[in-house]
């Protein structure tokens, strides 16, 4: 009897060190499922601004840092209010009746290197059609580019008034295109 209890007492002890230890590796392996998934979730937005598109000369400039060689996309952002607003920008934006209304802008785009400024791009894009539709919102693609890290300008500037777009919300976006190597 004395020698099954002392049997008992070690498989108790045993199991006891087993569970600790499955709970240590538990405890690793949650919390590197929880870094995983904590640098799967990169926000891929670098800088996001609005812009009057409605309006000729309409001028809107931020900085922004790239941190490693990577790639980026500017686009544009037009947010949908209700059905009828939904309607009459997809027709403006999207109608083959219209031949597709392309919206100009002016994008420059300038390193800061030490004490000077350097032109990477200056163009004027003619904004074609759109790139993205969701409930709330249409996207349109400008341009990839492939840029170096550092600090920049960018300075976005309208060329033609729209009046159709006076009571839409519109959003440039830089983003990555895809999530830096960290």
């Amino acid at each position: 009897m004395a020698m099954l209890t002392v049997e008992i007492a070690m498989q108790q002890v045993f199991n006891q060190r087993i569970q600790r230890v499955l709970n240590k590796n538990v405890l690793m392996l949650w919390g590197l499922f929880m870094y995983l998934t904590g640098c799967s979730s990169f926000n891929n937005t670098i800088i996001k601004m609005p812009i009057a598109l409605h309006q000729a000369g309409s001028v809107t400039e931020a900085d922004f840092n790239i941190a490693q060689d990577d790639r980026i996309t500017l686009r544009l952002r037009f947010f949908v209010n209700d059905q009828g607003h939904r309607d009459r920008l997809l027709f403006f934006l999207d109608s083959p009746e219209k031949n597709k209304i392309s919206v100009p802008l002016k994008i420059q785009i300038t390193q800061h290197i030490g004490s000077k400024n350097v032109s990477i791009l200056e163009r004027i894009y003619s904004v074609p059609g759109l790139f993205g539709i969701a409930e709330n919102f249409f996207d349109i693609k400008i341009d990839d580019l492939t840029i170096k890290s550092g600090k920049y300008r960018i300075r976005l500037e309208t060329i033609e008034e729209f009046p159709e777009l006076s009571d839409t919300k519109v959003e440039f976006g830089v983003y990555y295109i895809r999530p830096p190597i960290m």
